[in-house]
């Protein structure tokens, strides 16, 4: 299948900018259109829309082990 990437796309080996047509397999192709990263040139394929989802990681320290936390817990047992 032979699509345009509507965004920037990292997949796997596939590295594409925004415009770049390629062709990939029909399975990666139809799963890119489906969430609307990229159409399909010959149009057998919807475009979905896509979906924006923000999410927030809580990155205190302080809830997680360190390496040498976890070492310690082993050689304390």
């Amino acid at each position: 299948m032979k699509i345009e990437a509507l965004e920037d796309i990292k997949s796997g080996d596939y590295v594409l900018t925004a415009g770049d047509s390629i062709t990939v397999p029909d399975a990666i192709g139809s799963h890119w259109c489906k969430h609307g990263w990229a159409k399909d040139v010959a149009g057998t394929v919807a475009t979905g829309e896509r979906r924006v989802i923000n999410a927030v990681v809580n990155a205190n320290p302080s809830d997680h082990l360190t390496t040498s936390d976890a070492i310690n817990a082993v050689a304390n047992q």
